[in-house]
């Protein structure tokens, strides 16, 4: 069974592929695909200002999302970005569907709540997992979910490993000298993430929308997360803290009333 999704037309296609910097689609390989993710995360930050700042309920109709994100230009948190990048998907014809995810970042309890969605492309009788919703933990390309093997992507190294029923865990390990303390090891390896590839449909995120963009516990309501991929690194805002990681070294400075001309200037968000 199949998702009941309102298709992009060519026109919206091609205004998409602008807004990342990428020419038209020719052809639906590997290559491609790669390429969608990765121009995606440079260009389309993820953030939670409705949220956080608007105090507002995220939005996730498809329409609304093309406005905000593609012609706006704005970013979205996980369950805006990954709807929307799916939606391109199967709009350029690529077998993809949704896949429930739980967020873990380092931890080992595997009972942590759905709180996450990606995508899953079936390409050439291979599955792939696709996020552009997540920032820089995640794979800058699609990473083949059907191998134990080691997948590097730049500087960071991926491997899906089975470690329950209908689950998968997606270890990273990264060579960013910037990302450890001090006093750790420069190379380290952790649990991402943990994604299902059991079946699952665009609607069943609206309850979790809901509560993310709404409940004043909830990490989106309480903090100001922004997250852009750049070059060898990343840019960040966490509250009221820029984070700037290149090869260079790391950059942190206290925002102080410089909120718009930073989310301008180095996130490309007006």
């Amino acid at each position: 069974m199949k998702d009941r999704i309102k298709k992009l037309s060519p026109e919206q296609i091609n205004q998409y592929l602008n807004r990342i910097g990428m020419q038209q689609v020719e052809k639906l390989t590997r290559e491609t695909l790669d390429e969608l993710i990765y121009r995606h995360q440079c260009a389309i930050a993820f953030e939670n200002l409705d949220s956080y700042d608007f105090h507002m309920e995220v939005n996730l109709d498809s329409d609304y999302l093309f406005q905000k994100i593609i012609q706006s230009p704005r970013g979205g948190y996980c369950l805006e970005l990954n709807s929307l990048f799916y939606r391109l998907l199967l709009s350029l014809g690529y077998d993809a569907r949704p896949c429930f995810t739980r967020v873990l970042l380092g931890s080992d309890d595997l009972t942590l709540p759905i709180d996450h969605r990606g995508t899953l492309v079936k390409l050439d009788g291979t599955e792939y997992f696709c996020d552009v919703g997540l920032g820089g933990p995640m794979p800058s390309g699609a990473l083949n979910i059907e191998t134990v093997d080691w997948q590097t992507f730049g500087e960071e190294s991926f491997r899906v490993v089975p470690c329950m029923k209908g689950w998968l865990a997606i270890h990273r390990k990264t060579r960013i000298r910037q990302e450890a303390e001090p006093e750790k090891e420069q190379e380290t390896q952790r649990i991402e993430v943990v994604i299902s590839d059991i079946a699952c449909f665009d609607s069943d995120f609206q309850f979790l929308n809901y509560y993310k963009s709404t409940n004043k516990r909830a990490l989106f309501c309480a903090h100001r997360v922004i997250n852009l991929r750049i070059d060898g690194g990343y840019r960040m805002i966490r509250d009221n803290t820029y984070k700037e990681v290149t090869p260079q070294g790391v950059k942190l400075e206290t925002i102080n009333g410089q909120l718009e001309q930073l989310l301008k200037e180095k996130f490309y968000i007006e």
